[in-house]
């Protein structure tokens, strides 16, 4: 969102060592363990991406929704 002050605590870091807590990471551990084996788990990754962006987009209208009726001002706080 435009605008936007804050983001989701995994992604506001991203270290140059190995942290699970940290989006970058997890990322790069699904793509290095998928990768060599994409005949296996493709299918239950790209499962996996469609949920979460379902989930996602649920999220978006629900956030969309809990602000529709504040002024500009009130958004800006």
């Amino acid at each position: 969102y435009a605008g936007a002050t804050d983001t989701p605590t995994e992604y506001q870091h991203a270290s140059g060592t190995y942290a699970p807590n940290q989006a970058y990471w997890t990322y790069k551990l699904a793509g290095v363990l998928v990768d060599p084996h994409y005949v296996s788990f493709g299918p239950k990754l790209n499962d996996t991406r469609a949920d979460l962006r379902v989930a996602f987009q649920q999220a978006v209208k629900k956030a969309d929704a809990a602000v529709g009726g504040l002024s500009n001002v009130e958004l800006a706080d």
